[in-house]
């Protein structure tokens, strides 16, 4: 199974910010896509990524949170 999300990324700050993401609440979890981005002062940073795993029969499913 795999599923796309577009991440928005807003910088406040008055500086440059560098972010590592990554993704938790399943097993064995795919990340395709950017997994470090640079974002400048006051910038909004749109980034597309997609989130793959194997589902098992009847497992149940756990939250996924993205983090930066």
């Amino acid at each position: 199974m795999e599923n796309t999300y577009t991440l928005k990324i807003l910088n406040k700050t008055q500086q440059r910010q560098e972010y590592t993401l990554s993704a938790q609440g399943l097993e064995d979890i795919q990340w395709y896509g950017q997994k470090k981005v640079t974002v400048e002062a006051g910038e909004v940073f749109n980034l597309p990524v997609s989130l793959g795993w194997i589902l098992m029969c009847c497992r149940s499913l756990s939250p996924i949170s993205l983090s930066p």
